[in-house]
């Protein structure tokens, strides 16, 4: 269905708007394939929120990679923004920066917003297999050059409240992978 969403945008012009991407797609698909078409639909529904971030159709398209199910993930570490993340599975997922004004984000400033930038921050835990490590700064030095305090996210006993493990239990495991 990505592939389908990928190949549709490619052939409409890059400022082309979702009623647009949705009438394309959807015309490509046989009307009486029901569950084709569903899939389809949901496909849209979260492809749209990609477009908010990204500011059209197109920019959220170059997000999106198809992935061999067989081998989805190569072994490694991956750097990834939270939104290619989505629909992965990962051992671990590091999340650094959980300061406010980083997490959630100083544009954030209405609840929507907030609460979509909450729903993102679920979904990276949510890609962990074994465990999530949050970190956040003390301090932090801005572009010009000067040091400053940084608050920890308002999120934070939040997020760790579902993310319970201590440093201790991170090096047992470690450690139990060391010895295998």
């Amino acid at each position: 269905m990505v592939q389908r969403l990928v190949n549709a945008i490619a052939r409409l012009p890059r400022k082309t708007d979702m009623d647009t991407v949705r009438r394309v797609v959807l015309a490509d698909i046989n009307a009486s394939d029901i569950e084709t078409m569903e899939q389809a639909l949901n496909a849209l529904a979260e492809f749209e929120g990609l477009i908010k971030p990204t500011g059209s159709p197109a920019d959220a398209a170059e997000q999106l990679r198809v992935v061999d199910r067989e081998n989805a993930i190569e072994p490694g570490v991956h750097l990834l923004n939270a939104h290619t993340g989505k629909g992965q599975q990962f051992d671990w997922v590091f999340i650094p920066g959980f300061e406010d004004f980083h997490i959630p984000g100083d544009r954030a400033v209405t609840r929507e917003q907030l609460e979509e930038e909450m729903r993102v921050v679920l979904v990276m835990i949510s890609r962990a297999r074994h465990g999530v490590v949050v970190t956040s700064a003390n301090s932090l030095v801005s572009k010009a050059g000067n040091p400053y305090r940084t608050k920890e996210s308002r999120w934070w006993s939040a997020v760790a409240g579902i993310c319970p493990m201590s440093a201790e239990d991170l090096s047992q495991h470690i450690a139990m992978l060391s010895a295998a």
